[in-house]
């Protein structure tokens, strides 16, 4: 009998966490304004770990937010047991309002980590052409 009751117990603390997750970690992509991606490849370590990376003179460009917007709404939230990341981009996504969003951006693959949340975002199989030729330096 005990058993089960820890075991229910156990089964909504881990509900009630993914769902505390998933409402922390939902953005709304309709209120995008921009995301600058750097070409330094020297960011790193200080730009995956610090919130405040100074990022003034850094070498950037910015890709098209309606396209973006787009693509993004259709992406989804997954739990990341493995992730190669073969090559990437750094970016940093702003909103009208909220904090900006710090992006490690696969160059392969369809998909992204929004570093501030600690969470990988995967883009539909059929949008994956478009998402990648949209981080192409223009």
């Amino acid at each position: 009998m005990k058993t089960r009751v820890l075991v229910a117990l156990l089964a909504v603390i881990v509900t009630a966490g993914v769902l505390v997750l998933k409402l922390k970690t939902k953005v709304d992509w309709d209120k995008l304004q921009s995301i600058e991606v750097y070409t330094d490849s020297t960011l790193g370590k200080e730009f995956e770990k610090s919130g405040d990376v100074d990022l003034s003179g850094k070498a950037h460009y910015t890709i098209n937010v309606e396209q973006a917007k787009a693509l993004l709404k259709r992406s989804k939230a997954e739990v990341q047991v493995l992730t190669v990341w073969k090559d990437y981009k750094y970016a940093v996504a702003t909103f009208s309002e909220g904090i900006p969003l710090r992006m490690k951006v696969s160059k392969y693959g369809g998909f992204f980590f929004i570093l501030n949340y600690g969470r990988k975002y995967q883009l539909r199989e059929s949008d994956i052409e478009a998402w990648d030729r949209l981080w192409e330096p223009r």
